[in-house]
């Protein structure tokens, strides 16, 4: 899209030159991960605007033969940007932000960790469990099916004991 003169006169328009606009890439998809680590959120932000409004431009164009100049693309894409941000800041996010810091982390030499779930459905109770050792290195796992007709709770319980047993063969 960026070797295209229409979008290029876009970006270029937008301010979004120079840096954006150099370097060789085989693929679109290269050159948006080059651009992710060089610009900040914002400007990424904006270059993802643009390249949207472009591509749609580009549709209106084949598919609608509706022609638009590219200051048009541009003063489209900045309102977009500035009611996106504008509604950002006067609405809560929908999902806010986790204080939790979340990851996997290394366990003690000669521990294993032990994940298992499982689930009921009418009368089956089908079970999961993954089994790794401090590397995080998947020593083995298992699945089953029964045919009983129990709570989510006991088939819980039924998964957590028969990985305690499969851990205890796997030592």
């Amino acid at each position: 899209m960026r070797d295209c003169p229409r979008a290029r006169a876009v970006l270029v328009l937008g301010g979004l030159n120079n840096k954006v606009l150099e370097g060789t890439y085989s693929q679109c998809v290269d050159w948006i991960e080059d651009m992710a680590r060089t610009l900040d959120k914002k400007v990424l932000s904006d270059l993802i605007t643009v390249l949207w409004n472009i591509w749609n431009s580009q549709n209106n164009r084949i598919f609608l033969d509706n022609k638009e100049e590219a200051m048009v693309t541009w003063v489209k894409t900045a309102a977009l940007s500035q009611d996106f941000y504008i509604f950002n800041f006067l609405e809560k996010p929908l999902i806010p932000k986790s204080e939790i810091e979340k990851g996997w982390r290394k366990l003690d030499q000669g521990l294993v960790k032990i994940n298992f779930d499982a689930n009921t459905t009418g009368r089956m109770m089908c079970f999961g469990i993954v089994v790794r050792d401090h590397d995080g290195f998947v020593l083995g796992g298992w699945v089953g099916v029964l045919e009983k007709n129990v709570q989510a709770e006991w088939a819980e319980l039924h998964a957590l004991e028969k990985s305690i047993r499969f851990a205890q063969t796997k030592n």
